[in-house]
């Protein structure tokens, strides 16, 4: 049935060009029974995910007509010459039916095809050699997690287990010039809208901060500072977005009318495998070094950071899609007097309809958030440089106090969270959670971050000092540093 909707969209298309319909039709239908030299790994995999969709089949038709640009899929100019031929389609409408060929040619493999602007490699996820750099999928022996798509970073075993995106072995990661898209990277500064407490409880819409939420106390936290996105280019609608850990440059956020200070990290974040979510839908395993709760991993999914070395965050810009919703659930289970069960995340893109000129962002990111004294007041506890909020903050018995407890989430354009059987009760605590905003898609393709916001929401069980307590999170992206 896919086949013959193809054939359909391409015939209602082609029908201005010098060759008649019916003959182009054929044409598509001969060569695939004689097999057209492909000469490129993936011909009209415009977004570099390892597949041919349908709408990129029809992208290339629309360039071969002169319709669309040949930039807005270089992967269909498979011999470089600038222009979409009958053949280079014919070799996508293969790669649609039959799939694309992971093995050969594909982003990661550390060469630069024709299509591509760059190719440094990959690095292997969730199985014996995750954190290896690898050319191919062989390298990693076995494991996997999905790249792109609503379960970007989860665990898999094959391609059925990824919505909208592909299970991968090996994985190209950004943050170092060359995007997972095999794109060049292009940095970009943005302010934080900074963050204004409202009604003493909650962080006002619109501006950046958190509040962790305990059983009948509410602690909010405003964020001021910027940071440096590093991002790659539009393809297919898609921007694949990193956050390098140097580039987060938060304030220290007074807070309890100044008598405490409160400090907001991003940092490179490691679990067992690599992986944000497990085959059975639970968090992986944490293991950063520095943090409570840092996990010994087992040798078939050794410790690895998740975004890439020197990564906070990563993850996509989609244009016109809709919305990304987070939801977080986790037993506390205290009541039963046993361990916590890990949270479950889950995310849906559904709702609202998408809207072409709106980008929505899909973001892993781990925070910390630590309190100290006065922010003000230099201390031997702040470390050598008695400052609190620097990279020398010490690690102590009390980790929440200095650097925090670490939390890994997914960032969407809104997020919620709720705990089950908090504090020693039968009750709920939450849901809790809140809004981002979308972003700008501009006619040239490239995405406006100013204006938009990301939100995260996650849960903790038992923390030494905080007990049971949830943490929605939203930052908002102002303009351009003024400083």
């Amino acid at each position: 049935m896919r086949s013959v909707r193809l054939v359909e969209r391409i015939e209602r298309l082609s029908w201005t060009i010098t060759l008649s319909a019916a003959f182009f039709v054929a044409s598509v239908q001969t060569s695939l029974a004689v097999g057209v030299p492909v000469t490129s790994a993936c011909v009209g995999d415009c977004d570099r995910l390892g597949v041919v969709t349908v709408d990129e089949v029809v992208k290339l038709v629309a360039i071969a007509l002169g319709a669309e640009s040949v930039e807005l899929c270089g992967a269909g100019d498979a011999s470089g010459d600038g222009k979409v031929t009958v053949d280079e389609i014919v070799g996508a409408l293969t790669h649609a039916l039959s799939g694309c060929s992971i093995e050969g040619g594909a982003c990661s493999n550390s060469i630069v095809d024709a299509h591509e602007g760059c190719d440094d490699g990959g690095v292997c996820i969730g199985g014996p050699l995750a954190g290896r750099a690898c050319t191919s999928e062989a390298q990693c022996l076995s494991g996997g997690a999905c790249f792109g798509g609503l379960d970007d970073l989860r665990a898999c075993e094959s391609d059925d287990d990824c919505r909208n995106g592909l299970c991968r072995r090996c994985r190209p990661v950004g943050g170092d010039g060359c995007a997972a898209n095999c794109t060049p990277e292009t940095e970009t500064a943005v302010d934080l809208v900074a963050g204004s407490i409202e009604d003493g409880v909650d962080i006002a819409p619109g501006t950046s901060g958190a509040v962790q939420i305990r059983p009948y106390l509410y602690f909010p936290v405003p964020f001021t500072g910027s940071l440096i996105l590093t991002m790659g280019q539009t393809l297919d609608k898609v921007t694949p977005l990193t956050l390098r850990a140097e580039n987060v440059r938060l304030d220290p956020s007074p807070i309890l009318g100044g008598t405490a200070c409160a400090c907001s990290r991003f940092p490179e974040t490691s679990t067992c495998g690599g992986t944000i979510i497990d085959l059975d839908g639970t968090a992986s395993l944490g293991c950063t070094a520095g943090f409570e709760d840092s996990t010994t991993c087992p040798a078939d999914r050794p410790c690895a950071p998740v975004n890439g070395a020197g990564n906070a965050g990563s993850g996509f810009i989609t244009c016109g899609a809709p919305p990304n919703h987070i939801d977080a659930v986790q037993d506390c289970n205290a009541r039963r007097g046993g361990d916590p069960l890990p949270p479950v995340v889950s995310v849906q893109s559904e709702g609202n309809p998408g809207v072409a000129n709106l980008g929505h962002a899909l973001l892993t990111m781990a925070n910390a958030i630590g309190i100290a004294g006065p922010c003000s007041d230099a201390s031997d506890e702040y470390g050598v440089d008695g400052e609190f909020c620097t990279m020398d903050d010490p690690v102590s018995s009390l980790p929440q106090y200095n650097r925090g407890a670490l939390s890994l989430s997914v960032f969407g354009t809104d997020a919620v969270a709720t705990i089950v059987n908090p504090a020693d009760s039968d009750d709920f605590l939450g849901p809790f959670g809140m809004e981002g905003a979308p972003f700008t898609c501009q006619a040239d393709g490239s995405v406006d971050v100013s204006g938009g916001g990301i939100a995260a929401a996650f849960t903790a069980c038992d923390s030494p000092n905080v007990g049971d307590s949830i943490t929605p999170m939203v930052l908002f992206f102002d303009r351009a540093p003024t400083l």
